[in-house]
């Protein structure tokens, strides 16, 4: 009996455990996992430390921040590509989400408390009971106690402002605002 030939295209799983995966499959499979390490290679090489990365992949980021040639940086890509087809991308995928989603929650954070004390140094003083009562500050004699914190650190930023010094107080009230607003996550 003459054995069949099997050629790559035609191949099907000869084991019966594997499926069979085509060419162009695993070149796309290839440049995602490329372009994943290309994500990774805009990071600073302290939050790849973070991520769970195999010695050798920490290795090749480390030489490609010292690369400083274009077809260098290029090739040394390539083969960051390469490792990455031996480590668990999906770990890696999802540890550089949930990386990248606790930045865009810091920012809007951020963007929270700068907006608020814009508006508490720029708006009468009667109307700042309105803008604090917007917060989700705890309610009895400690939720209190904070507002009046609050009211207070606003008009010495105001005061400084009027009196063109260093804001050294509205720096003050923007790091009480932002604990605020991290406990809203």
């Amino acid at each position: 009996m003459a054995k069949k030939n099997v050629y790559q295209w035609n191949k099907e799983a000869q084991d019966g455990d594997e499926a069979y995966v085509s060419r162009s499959q695993k070149k796309r499979d290839s440049t995602a996992l490329q372009k994943l390490g290309e994500e990774l290679a805009k990071l600073p090489i302290s939050h790849l430390g973070k991520l769970p990365l195999t010695p050798d992949l920490h290795e090749a980021f480390a030489e490609l921040a010292r690369v400083n040639s274009k077809e260098g940086r290029r090739r040394q890509l390539q083969y960051i590509g390469r490792l990455m087809r031996e480590a668990d991308s999906e770990a890696i995928r999802a540890a550089l989400d949930a990386m990248l989603l606790g930045h865009t929650q810091d920012m809007r954070v951020f963007h929270q408390a700068e907006r608020l004390r814009t508006a508490l140094l720029e708006t009468p003083a009667t109307e700042w009971e309105a803008l604090l009562a917007q917060l989700p500050l705890p309610a009895g004699e400690e939720g209190q106690r904070q507002r009046q914190s609050l009211h207070s650190l606003a008009q010495a930023a105001r005061d400084e402002q009027s009196q063109k010094e260093k804001t050294t107080a509205s720096r003050e009230l923007f790091r009480a605002l932002q604990p605020i607003f991290r406990q809203q996550k």
